[in-house]
């Protein structure tokens, strides 16, 4: 009877790990064919209806800035939370093909990096055709920097930049947290990255509000972000970057950023491409004195875009591999335990 019970319990594990795989690969499918919809009711653009409602209460609740950002931070976590919670108990129940669709879709609503891609391609064109102008707006579309003072070397460097920066919070973060606590695991740090998003700002409006939802992004994005650098680096293989200098220059610059996060994929970049990015930039009407990431080998150019939107990919792509086989070991592991 024993014996019985634990060949059942490892095949259920064995069952969910390779659900858990498959709805991976489809959701990384899904957004190949189609991207991120632009959606009213997109679940992130809903959680950023919740963030702003109870910033808005808190702010008019309780005079201190930054317990009111803890106190928005918990309350948009729980009500994002909980039904997500209740989703994916009740696609379990109902058997294997709801969970895998409920999964699916929880990964696909919560990584975007054909989207990632598309706003930065638009901005290669316009770079490439000497269309200022068009660059300009595109590139706004990316970055929260003033790009109006920007030359062509300058939109370049920013749209690079923005690429690379958001390869973790775009894509890597929610994959991996998803290999580690599944689809809730996912829903966490999307959440999460949400709210920083939205309050991380350092503004008069937002310096002490989002200083709580600003530390947690960070935290949730430690790991991911030390695990997407070497694979990134490695992905410079498949751009015909220099991944050598990539690793090097990962290596040597990453703690210059003010971001302990930002600055490990950025820096890859610079030297995967060859280039230096970061330095001063105009944020809110101030100029702010970033430090230089990588060695000026050459000017940055619309095709340095076109390579780090193939890094990109290729960085998403042997993320879910890895995860994949993180969910196989981490249930085998399970089953050699039972």
């Amino acid at each position: 009877m024993i014996p019985s019970a634990l060949s059942w319990g490892c095949n259920r594990m064995v069952s969910l790990a390779l659900s858990l795989v498959l709805s991976l690969l489809i959701a990384l499918a899904i957004d190949i064919l189609i991207g991120d919809p632009q959606w009213r009711l997109h679940p992130v653009r809903l959680v950023g209806r919740v963030a702003e409602y109870f910033e808005g209460i808190s702010r008019r609740k309780i005079s201190d800035k930054i317990a009111a950002g803890i106190v928005t931070w918990f309350s948009v976590m729980i009500v994002a939370m909980s039904p997500a919670v209740g989703l994916i108990i009740a696609a379990r129940r109902l058997g294997e093909v709801p969970f895998i669709a409920v999964s699916s879709l929880i990964v696909y609503f919560s990584i975007a990096p054909r989207d990632l891609a598309r706003h930065a391609a638009g901005a290669m064109r316009a770079l490439q055709a000497n269309d200022i102008s068009t660059a300009k707006e595109k590139t706004q579309a990316l970055v929260s920097r003033d790009v109006s003072q920007l030359d062509l070397c300058g939109l370049n460097r920013a749209v690079i930049e923005s690429t690379a920066e958001n390869v973790v919070d775009g894509a890597t973060a929610s994959i991996l947290w998803f290999a580690v606590f599944g689809p809730l695991g996912t829903v966490f740090h999307r959440v999460v990255n949400t709210m920083d998003a939205m309050f991380g700002y350092k503004n008069e409006r937002y310096l002490h509000f989002g200083r709580f939802a600003a530390r947690a992004d960070d935290v949730a994005g430690w790991l991911p972000a030390r695990i997407t650098g070497p694979i990134f680096c490695l992905s410079a293989l498949i751009a015909r970057g220099n991944v050598r200098g990539a690793f090097h220059m990962m290596i040597r610059d990453y703690k210059k950023h003010e971001s302990p996060n930002g600055g490990i994929v950025e820096s890859a970049a610079a030297g995967a491409l060859g280039i230096r990015l970061g330095g001063p930039g105009t944020y809110f009407g101030k100029i702010i004195k970033k430090p230089c990431l990588g060695d000026p080998l050459k000017e940055p150019t619309a095709n340095d875009i076109k390579k780090t939107i193939v890094m990109m990919y290729g960085t998403t792509m042997l993320t879910v591999l890895l995860s994949s086989g993180l969910l196989v070991a981490k249930f085998r592991l399970l089953e050699a335990l039972l």
